[in-house]
């Protein structure tokens, strides 16, 4: 899978879809500053990525950095809800912007506060 997705960034280095999958596989393979890397180029190249914003949130919030997952996870929310709550979110898996405002700032709120 790697190597899939080091060929499809080698065509296609401004796809921020394929940078969030970057940062998924990297997060899976353990690699967070890599993830963050990946998450953060993903917004770099559209900032209103709904799921990059989220997906960084989530990073953050699992390695302690509080202030900063939150940031991110108000993005997420805040970008959701501009959105009808049913439309569909790119790379979401099925979810709708709705469920992830939901979800994000059930999250945010729950950080450093033993329920996250």
């Amino acid at each position: 899978a790697w190597r899939l997705l080091r060929d499809a960034l080698a065509v296609r280095p401004t796809d921020p879809a394929l940078r969030l999958y970057e940062g998924l596989l990297a997060l899976g393979f353990g690699r967070e500053a890599e993830a963050e890397r990946a998450f953060r180029g993903a917004l770099y190249l559209d900032r209103g990525y709904v799921m990059a914003h989220y997906h960084l949130g989530l990073l953050l919030g699992s390695l302690g950095r509080t202030a900063d997952a939150r940031r991110a996870l108000d993005n997420a929310v805040a970008l959701s809800q501009a959105l009808p709550p049913d439309a569909p979110l790119p790379e979401g898996d099925g979810a709708c912007a709705g469920e992830i405002a939901l979800s994000a700032a059930a999250i945010r709120d729950g950080i450093g506060t033993g329920a996250a």
